[in-house]
């Protein structure tokens, strides 16, 4: 979950609460606007229609939340409860690369000089084996954050609202 929700001051490490569809029905959402054109994003694509552009509504983002929660074989089994740390992590990864290097040194007078050349293969598992070397996720310090939490302006400085964001977010929080 992105945000302060629990006013330690640090955005993204609050445990999330998976809620069930009646507390769903509850929850303010934020109009927020997809461009899904491409069909970016699959659920989004599946829930509301191919080529999506424009502003999510509350309903349809209820709709897309439902559903995210739906197809999570974890969520779907622990709504009303809160996500356990570590319960439900993405596969294990394997990498390994291959470095070969290859130092050569000469004397100019009286100083030694040294060139080296190397040759390098990243994750030459997936070169061996296309079903080797994945990366699961959707990039290297780019998360997905299916929801967000801003405080809310008002009378009392302890109120909060909680809206539901369809977009990725970076690992600072902030749209893409």
């Amino acid at each position: 979950m992105n945000g302060d929700m629990n006013g330690d001051g640090a955005t993204g490490n609050d445990i999330m609460w998976i809620p069930t569809d009646a507390q769903i029905d509850q929850m303010k959402f934020v109009p927020t606007f997809v461009n899904n054109s491409n069909n970016t994003y699959p659920l989004v694509t599946r829930v509301i229609g191919d080529g999506f552009k424009g502003t999510l509504t509350e309903d349809q983002q209820r709709m897309l939340m439902k559903q995210w929660i739906a197809d999570d074989s974890y969520m779907r089994d622990h709504r009303g409860e809160y996500f356990e740390r570590y319960a439900d992590n993405l596969a294990f990864e394997h990498h390994f690369d291959v470095h070969l290097a290859q130092k050569y040194s000469f004397r100019v007078g009286r100083q030694i000089n040294s060139l080296e050349l190397s040759f390098d293969i990243i994750n030459v598992g997936n070169l061996l084996n296309k079903d080797w070397g994945h990366t699961y996720g959707d990039g290297f310090g780019v998360y997905y954050t299916p929801l967000s939490y801003e405080a809310t302006a008002s009378s009392s400085s302890t109120a909060r609202g909680l809206h539901a964001t369809t977009a990725p977010t970076t690992a600072a929080g902030a749209v893409r």
